[in-house]
């Protein structure tokens, strides 16, 4: 069985190649709990999703406001359960084609079966924000 790190690595590789469903399917558990950074009312994608059918709600809304032109996981740390990702993204608003570029930190955990429960996103909203206004 891979680890959860090697599940992370696989999920992320799933996204930014654009296979949101096939990612949905593999990496994330039915109950999953997502958070992500962000006002609701200017930041559409943000907020709390429960579920998977929740979740892919979430990135068809990501997906309908921004491009990631740029994306880098420089740093991985498994624990147990948890994994964390640290990296930078560049992000390209569908509204009026302004970028935000910032770092963000992601943390999951997996249950028994190498699948996410809970994806956390902290990131510097305020620079998507700024590409928004």
């Amino acid at each position: 069985m891979p680890s959860n790190l090697d599940n992370a690595k696989k999920a992320y590789e799933l996204f930014l190649r654009g296979d949101v469903q096939t990612m949905l399917t593999e990496q994330v558990a039915d109950t999953a709990r997502y958070v992500i950074s962000g006002i609701k009312e200017k930041m559409p994608w943000s907020g709390t999703y429960e579920g998977k059918q929740h979740i892919a709600g979430f990135f068809q809304t990501l997906t309908q406001h921004v491009e990631f032109t740029g994306w880098e996981n420089r740093e991985w740390i498994e624990a147990g359960d948890t994994v964390i990702v640290l990296g930078s993204n560049v992000a390209r608003m569908r509204a009026n084609g302004k970028e935000a570029r910032g770092e963000f930190a992601h943390i999951m955990k997996y249950d028994a079966n190498g699948k996410v429960v809970m994806f956390q996103e902290y990131c510097d909203t305020s620079k998507f924000l700024a590409a928004l206004s």
